[in-house]
């Protein structure tokens, strides 16, 4: 069995995750609870978490599923995205990421603040526009 062929269940409801593009990469969505898996070679967990963003679906439970690595079957460990202080989880043994659809939403949230203080900054360093 091919690495894409085998079904990953979400680490947190144990639904099935399905496989979405984001860019030229390939991550794992999860059509129930909308938490998203991230292989370690797919690209920056941010930017990928912020391309297959979704909503849950009303029913969604979170906390059914086995906290495990939908890869290779590992506990996933606690840890805190970069210096965001974003809880994701981490798989010790493959490096792939699971992050719940709160934590995707709060890296959305993050990453666009940063960006606009990036701005604000250049602006200010750069001064005011001048015409020609």
């Amino acid at each position: 069995m091919t690495y894409r062929e085998a079904a990953l269940a979400c680490p947190s409801c144990a639904d099935l995750l399905e496989p979405k593009e984001v860019g030229e990469s390939i991550i794992d969505v999860c059509p129930t609870c909308a938490g998203i898996w991230v292989d370690w070679f797919d690209g920056e967990l941010d930017a990928m978490v912020k391309g297959g963003k979704s909503a849950p679906r009303d029913d969604a439970r979170e906390g059914l599923g086995a906290g495990a690595c939908p890869r290779c079957g590992r506990a996933l460990d606690a840890e805190l995205y970069l210096d965001s202080g974003v809880p994701i989880r981490r798989c010790g043994e493959c490096s792939g990421a699971f992050v719940s659809h709160a934590a995707a939403t709060a890296l959305t949230k993050i990453e666009s603040g940063l960006l606009a203080r990036l701005v604000a900054v250049l602006r200010r360093f750069l001064g005011p526009a001048t015409a020609p």
